[in-house]
């Protein structure tokens, strides 16, 4: 008697590939049985991959204010103001923050992108509350009343 195994069964008829050939010491030649191989050496401690910095929480919250002074600026003006206001002390603050963390707090870009839309939601609140001034807005709704 030999000690081999007796040969693959043939493939179905049809699936096109050629059986796979057995393996001296198990699969992939390493004597385990599992198919993977041994697994690959853990990393040292204290090595690896170092995280990147989070966002400054008042960037992040500039940007939104910024964001929502332009809309509110759009549709009520007084609003638009003070988001606007609030987004441009958080913008400002946030971004000195930053730049003397040393490197442990990121956002920069998102500080003076709340920065920028909170100017642009100031300078468009104060236009649009002139205009509407210079219309009498106020007025058209005082002679909605039946």
């Amino acid at each position: 008697m030999s000690s081999s195994a007796p040969p693959p069964p043939p493939p179905p008829p049809g699936s096109g590939f050629p059986p796979p050939e057995p393996e001296e010491n198990g699969p992939g030649g390493t004597g385990g049985t599992g198919g993977y191989g041994a697994p690959p050496p853990a990393a040292p401690y204290g090595g690896g991959v170092v995280a990147a910095p989070g966002n400054n929480t008042k960037a992040v919250a500039a940007l939104v204010t910024g964001i929502a002074g332009i809309v509110f600026a759009i549709c009520c003006s007084a609003l638009g103001l003070v988001l606007g206001i609030v987004g441009a002390v958080l913008g400002y603050l946030a971004g000195q923050e930053i730049s003397r963390s040393n490197g442990t707090q990121g956002g920069a870009g998102m500080a003076k992108a709340g920065l920028i839309t909170s100017v642009v939601a100031i300078v468009l609140a104060v236009i649009l509350m002139i205009v509407g001034a210079a219309l009498g807005v106020s007025d058209a709704f005082e002679n909605m009343a039946p």
